[in-house]
């Protein structure tokens, strides 16, 4: 059966502090910790290339007076080992981190909402946000929201609108509070709102669509970015859309990649975790895998928590681990250092470990 191994994270011990949500990067997590009393949330990154997991030493943590409301890590899919680099929001601020190196912050005098990163090849560009121009009247945090792609082009100014100076497009976006993820490759924004993607582009609103037909009554509540297309979670189901056409003006194609099995967590998640891919592998929160490239072809899906005849001891640590993944949800990267496949789980004592699993391949 797969091999695990865990480690309490940093914050969390004894109870103090629970994990709000998770990002997996090529090079390990990230965990946006909240504390158990009054205080500030902090962001913890776990690098697998400072394994071993139950050294504390391997978790770097990031703090930030006010707290972090959202953040993306710069680079989702190209990190270096070791590296912690995000950029954040809060009421108060807008701004840049890196664990080794320089950290900037800017007056949010946009009321800037979420984040997602920018694309990190050959580009100049830095990260999307969504927010509310300078020159529109401020009455509480109110009023209409634009996306924003910051050009680094600066006057100086130490505040978040000389970063972000003009609106990607005009007409407001369908929702401020809207998931947002942006492609690697190209200049493109994804931002799921509901049922819903809309899709932008540094020079306007390139295209939008609803999820009609599978799990009607469930949101959107996951998009991944691999092999040039966006995937999908919604409700129980994994989807993908093939982004070929976005250039031309295309809207493009949905196709139901998978069915995560019903009666698990699956059904009800509105945060990710639902599915993660590594390589050319598709795995599920069911405890499921399907190698990407072969499922049009009738490719076979696997356990990849456990295979063959157990031992009645393996099959209960199956189980646990099964239930585990359900509940807590997964997270991989493409192209992850050692494959890893991440999940959480409270501990008796009150902490919260963060278990490193090792899947199973596909059998012969």
């Amino acid at each position: 059966m797969a091999t695990t191994s865990q480690g309490i994270i940093p914050g969390t011990e004894s109870g103090n502090g629970g994990v709000l949500d998770l990002i997996a990067t090529n090079d390990g997590l990230y965990l946006n910790l909240t504390p158990s009393a009054e205080g500030d949330n902090s962001i913890v990154k776990f690098s697998y290339s400072e394994a071993p997991v139950s050294s504390a030493r391997n978790f770097k943590v990031a703090t930030e007076p006010g707290g972090f409301f959202d953040y993306a890590p710069t680079n989702l899919y190209s990190e270096l080992d070791g590296e912690m680099s995000f950029y954040w929001r809060n009421l108060s601020h807008f701004g840049s981190y890196n664990f080794a190196g320089s950290r900037t912050k800017y007056a949010n005098d946009m009321f800037l909402q979420n984040v997602a990163a920018g694309p990190t090849q050959g580009s100049s560009t830095g990260p999307w946000a969504i927010g509310r121009g300078p020159d529109i009247p401020v009455s509480g945090n109110t009023g209409n929201y634009f996306v924003y792609l910051d050009d680094r082009s600066y006057t100086g100014d130490n505040t978040a609108s000389d970063r972000f100076t003009t609106a990607a497009d005009s007409r407001p976006v369908r929702d401020a509070g809207a998931r947002l993820l942006g492609s690697p490759d190209d200049l493109y924004l994804f931002a799921a709102s509901l049922r819903n993607i809309d899709i932008y582009s540094h020079d306007g609103l390139k295209a939008a669509f609803a999820i009609n037909g599978v799990n009607d009554s469930a949101t959107i509540s996951q998009l991944t970015w691999f092999d040039r297309d966006l995937w999908i979670a919604i409700g129980n189901y994994v989807l993908r859309y093939e982004t070929d056409g976005l250039s031309s003006g295309s809207v493009g194609d949905v196709k139901v990649y998978a069915q995560i099995e019903d009666g698990g967590a699956a059904d009800l998640r509105s945060s990710p975790g639902n599915f993660c891919i590594n390589g050319d592998v598709l795995y599920t929160s069911d405890g499921m895998a399907r190698v990407i490239s072969r499922v049009d072809n009738g490719g076979r899906e696997w356990s990849w928590i456990s295979q063959n005849m157990l031992s009645s001891d393996q099959n209960i640590t199956a189980q646990l681990l099964k239930a585990t993944v359900a509940g807590s949800g997964i997270f991989c990267a493409n192209n992850g250092k050692g494959g890893y496949i991440y999940t959480t789980v409270p501990q008796q004592d009150g902490g919260i470990a963060l278990i490193l699993i090792n899947p199973l391949p596909q059998p012969p």
